[in-house]
């Protein structure tokens, strides 16, 4: 049993003495305590202040005679509660009154916690759990006074506050108890502190057992570490066990000494220089030390295979026979025949200083042997009186020659062979008219078909929806008019047509009754078609006020020119009075032939008319302005424009559409991209690729 002594102020304890019967004294004592010896039965000891007996003979303890019984028992007796009271004990303490042991102290025993007291009572005992002096009330809350009974504490380790442990708030010497050497102890451990240092130096170590030993290692068997290394610990079969630790570094990097010397091993990232040997091809390598032989290695043996070059399957490579040169002359080439197989083209030899160029003509949608073709225009002549368009005519002269009617047809815009940039060039060559007509939704120029008559010329275009066209007009003959001299004096005569006979010619230096031209009976107006023909216009009416340079009365002005590129009809000469005009200009031949300008413009307020040719003309230029009937509306921002036949009433779908821009001053004509004229209705459709504002004049 544990005993602790402490000095306390108001403690009640209860103590009992000890009597026990021996054959030898004990070497110590205990306060209070008593013993008899069995071998010396007239005498017995006392303990009265504790490690020291005092003998007492039985015949004068107490001067009473010799003890028969101790509180009313006999034999063997021992102690028992109640065998004395508070008063009777020296320094007890009576639980009835309050007690104070002064300078004394007194030995108190560890124990659990003890049973509440009664209501408004303190039970203090000194606690086995924590070895502290403890206090409990009935309700078993503590009742120890704050600052443990010594007044309250105003600081701890130099802090105030809330304080907890902090790493030197006690030094080793002051802990009692054990160490946790794993969890407890930083540092170095002094060598004196492990087994004495006996046995300890700079070649030994501290082992399990608890002894200072050599170390190295004194034998590892032969072979492999089993298991290998990896990133943390692994521990190979040898005698003794060694246990290895990797450190964790890049990719790439091995532990070792790659520099030659004797340095300390790193982790390092070896070049091939470091590497002692050769390589093999079943390690990825060639096994060679130079690049030729490097390559021979990997390559499919070279013997028996001079001149061959090499060839993959796709898996697997090999040699194969070199293809043969059939070239042998300068300029030759090489193209593939049936099967591929290598062909020679001889070099063109002529035409001289021309060019040439390799061409492929298709057949049955298979490529052709090539050819050199001598850049320029293919011709295609027809002599029929039928002939469709055929994909092979791209970029050809297609000339058709008949003394009746021809029906051209050409194949849908779009289709194989006549999508966007197909184009052609025709020229009628003879009597009969050709009338070119796209199938079966295609448009020409927004018509349904295009009359190409002898001598003129005409381009067409595929834009992949429609075909657009460029027409060259030819003289415009009429029967009787062959051989008649109707501009004898170059000024720019008018003239009327009766059917189809020109009876009579007027102009500024009168009438030219003298070259065989009567007057007509009913007067008509000649108007050229959109097909660009000739036509006659009005029903036994007049051509209407006009004027020549002069003002006098005519539908039509002329004004001749001889060598220039740009002529100037000034309103003030035509005397038309409007901007909504026509223009013709022809040529000094007999019979004249009609001339396109390269354009020509209107000024909307002096009504000025600027004509410009692309190259020197020479001959007249023609303006109408109110001969034949005409409707006239202006338009905004518009991509399609639509002028009923009900609103022009001209009667008929024989009709001309010209297109002026908005401008102020000179005004542009605008080419629209289609002109639609319903047959049944007589309505004008006129269409614009992209938004325009004008005016259009329908005659």
């Amino acid at each position: 049993m544990k005993h602790i002594r402490y000095l306390l102020g108001l403690v009640v304890l209860v103590v009992a003495a000890a009597s026990t019967a021996r054959a030898q004294t004990p070497q110590n004592c205990t306060a209070a305590e008593v013993y008899w010896n069995t071998t010396q039965s007239s005498f017995y000891y006392h303990c009265p202040n504790g490690n020291a007996w005092v003998r007492v003979p039985f015949t004068t303890a107490g001067g009473g005679g010799l003890v028969t019984s101790v509180f009313t028992r006999t034999g063997d007796v021992v102690a028992q509660p109640g065998d004395y009271n508070a008063s009777q004990v020296t320094n007890a303490f009576n639980l009835a009154t309050p007690n104070n042991l002064g300078a004394n102290y007194f030995d108190i025993t560890q124990i659990a916690q003890p049973v509440a007291p009664a209501g408004g009572n303190a039970r203090v005992y000194f606690d086995s759990a924590t070895g502290l002096l403890a206090c409990i009330n009935s309700s078993l809350a503590s009742c120890m006074p704050a600052g443990g009974g010594g007044g309250a504490v105003s600081s701890v380790f130099g802090r105030t506050g809330a304080v907890t442990a902090l790493s030197g708030d006690y030094n080793f010497n002051q802990l009692t108890g054990t160490v946790n050497l794993a969890t407890q102890v930083s540092g170095n451990l002094p060598v004196a502190n492990l087994g004495g240092g006996i046995g300890a130096n700079s070649t030994t170590f501290w082992r399990g057992d608890g002894t200072w030993a050599p170390g190295g290692v004194s034998s590892v068997s032969i072979g492999n570490l089993t298991p290998l290394f990896n990133a943390t610990v692994s521990t190979p079969t040898s005698t003794p066990a060694i246990s290895f630790a990797l450190l964790q570094a890049g990719p790439h990097q091995f532990f070792g000494n790659a520099t030659g010397s004797t340095a300390t091993p790193t982790y390092v990232q070896p070049s091939f220089t470091d590497i002692a040997g050769t390589c093999q091809i079943s390690q990825g390598c060639t096994g060679q030390t130079t690049a030729n032989n490097a390559l021979n290695a990997l390559l499919p043996t070279q013997t028996g295979n001079n001149g061959r070059f090499l060839q993959t399957n796709g898996a697997s490579t090999s040699w194969q026979p070199a293809l043969s040169n059939p070239m042998t002359t300068l300029g030759d080439i090489i193209y593939g025949a049936g099967g591929g197989a290598p062909t020679r083209l001889a070099g063109p030899t002529s035409v001289n200083g021309v060019a040439s160029m390799l061409c492929d003509i298709p057949a049955s949608n298979l490529a052709t042997a090539p050819q050199w073709c001598t850049p320029g225009v293919t011709l295609n002549a027809q002599v029929g009186t039928t002939y469709t368009i055929q994909p092979s005519d791209l970029i050809s002269l297609v000339t058709t020659s008949n003394s009746g009617a021809i029906a051209g047809t050409i194949p849908q815009a779009g289709t194989t062979g006549f999508q966007t940039g197909f184009a052609f060039v025709n020229k009628d060559l003879a009597a009969g008219c050709v009338t070119w007509t796209p199938v079966p939704t295609s448009t020409i120029d927004g018509l349904t078909s295009r009359v190409v008559c002898k001598d003129e010329g005409f381009f067409v275009y595929s834009n992949g929806l429609n075909y657009t066209s460029i027409h060259t007009v030819s003289p415009y003959s009429v029967s009787t008019f062959t051989n008649k001299t109707y501009d004898t004096a170059g000024s720019g005569n008018l003239f009327r047509i009766n059917g189809t006979t020109i009876n009579a010619i007027t102009g500024t230096l009168g009438t030219l009754a003298s070259a065989g031209f009567t007057a007509p009976a009913s007067p008509k107006c000649a108007e050229i078609d959109t097909n660009g023909n000739l036509q006659i216009a009005g029903t036994n009416a007049a051509c209407g006020a006009g004027g020549s340079s002069s003002g006098n009365a005519g539908p039509n002005y002329a004004q001749s020119f001889t060598l220039q590129t740009t002529i100037t009809m000034a309103g003030t000469s035509h005397n038309l009075n409007t901007k909504n005009l026509l223009l013709s200009c022809y040529d000094t031949a007999s019979p004249a032939n009609g001339i396109l300008p390269a354009s020509w413009t209107v000024n909307s307020s002096s009504f000025d008319v600027v004509v410009n040719f692309g190259v020197s003309q020479s001959g007249y230029c023609v303006l109408n302005g109110s001969g034949p009937p005409k409707y006239a509306t202006t338009f905004t921002g518009q991509t399609s424009v639509t002028i009923n036949g009900s609103t022009h009433n001209l009667g008929t779908a024989d009709l001309q559409v010209t297109v002026w821009d908005s401008a102020t001053g000179t005004r542009n004509r605008i080419e629209p991209a289609s002109v639609a004229i319903d047959s049944t209705t007589f309505n004008v459709t006129v269409n614009f690729a992209v938004s325009q504002s004008g005016r259009i004049v329908i005659q």
